[in-house]
C-alpha cells in the first residue's frame, strides 16, 4: 500500500472513529464566549449529534458559524433567524432545554 493511500483506507475502516471526531470537533465549536450558550449547545448537541442527518448537521454548523449575540437574541426569544431550518433548530434547542433532564 502506497503511504498517501493508507491514510485514506483508514478512513474508509473506522467510520466510527471519524463520527467521534466529527462530534468532538462540534462540541468544540459548542464554546462560545457567552457561559449562557455553552449550557445551550453543548447538552444538546451531545445528546443528539450522532442521530443527526447531514442536512440537520449542516444546519447546525450554520448555527455555530453565526455571532454570540445573535445566538443570545434567538435563544432568548428577542429576534428569531431568517432562515426557517435555523429557526426550527434554536426552537428544538429552546426546548429541550426547558425540559428536565
Amino acid at each position: 500500500i502506497l503511504p498517501g493511500r493508507s491514510a485514506r483506507l483508514r478512513k474508509c475502516w473506522y467510520p466510527e472513529k471519524r463520527m467521534a471526531n466529527d462530534l468532538g470537533k462540534t462540541l468544540w465549536r459548542c464554546r462560545r464566549g457567552a457561559r449562557e450558550l455553552d449550557a445551550l449547545l453543548h447538552p444538546y448537541v451531545n445528546a443528539y449529534y450522532e442521530g443527526f442527518s447531514l442536512a440537520q448537521r449542516a444546519t447546525l454548523n450554520q448555527l455555530l458559524a453565526c455571532p454570540d449575540p445573535d445566538l443570545l437574541d434567538w435563544f432568548l426569544n428577542r429576534a428569531q433567524p431568517d432562515s426557517p431550518s435555523l429557526a426550527v433548530l434554536v426552537r428544538d434547542i429552546r426546548q429541550f432545554n426547558r425540559r428536565d433532564r
